[in-house]
């Protein structure tokens, strides 16, 4: 085994319930290109993912301020949804998403 991997094994031993987490997934906005991202994992957060919901939003980090479109329906901490907001970068990045590939980075 490697050292890594013997590591994770011992901070386990003593765990109780394992920890729940789930992948946020979303498209990163280039507000500098106007464009949209391939879909990837955004974060890996702490609890259980509900459903997707119908249609998208449009979350920016608190963390690095970078705006993503996102199927996710509950927006996790140190994220906020600017989905309602009529101006400014969330609503240029859903303007992106309705254009669909048009839109998307090279």
């Amino acid at each position: 085994m490697t050292r890594r991997l013997i590591c994770v094994l011992v901070s386990c031993a003593g765990c109780g319930d394992p920890l729940q987490v789930y992948a946020l997934s979303g498209q990163l906005y280039e507000i500098e290109n106007d464009c949209l991202r391939e879909e990837q994992v955004i974060d890996v957060i702490e609890g259980t993912a509900s459903d997707a919901c119908e249609g998208v939003r449009c979350i920016r980090s608190v963390e690095t301020g970078d705006h993503f479109i996102t199927t996710a329906c509950e927006v996790p901490e140190l994220y906020e949804d600017l989905t309602d907001v009529e101006d400014g970068p969330c609503a240029a990045a859903l303007a992106a998403h309705e254009l669909g590939d048009d839109a998307k980075c090279e």
